[in-house]
């Protein structure tokens, strides 16, 4: 079942996400630091990071909430229209989910 009234708390992710080119401008300025950078560079070789660096950490909400939409209008495209969930799904498609989605196009 499709839980609509839960999808507007996804809008605290909404300033986090309009923050990302910010947060990556800031992070590259960082890494010019060499001790920064040298840390970073020991962090990657962890094998807790999976030799992941930072930002790819950063990124991985906006990255699967932009995934959302796109999730929603396939599952709606599978689902019966006689289906309990089919207004639902419609109503949920419909939202904007978050602007991420957008923005990632910019």
């Amino acid at each position: 079942m499709v839980h609509i009234e839960r999808l507007p708390c996804l809008n605290s992710y909404d300033r986090y996400c309009s923050n990302q080119v910010v947060a990556k401008a800031v992070l590259d300025h960082k890494k010019l630091d060499h001790r920064v950078h040298d840390f970073l560079q020991c962090c990657l070789k962890s094998p807790f990071s999976r030799k992941l660096d930072l930002w790819n950490f950063l990124d991985i909400p906006r990255s699967r909430l932009v995934k959302y939409p796109l999730l929603l209008r396939e599952i709606l495209k599978h689902t019966a229209n006689e289906h309990t969930d089919q207004q639902h799904l419609d109503e949920a498609v419909r939202l904007p989910l978050l602007e991420c989605e957008s923005r990632e196009a910019d």
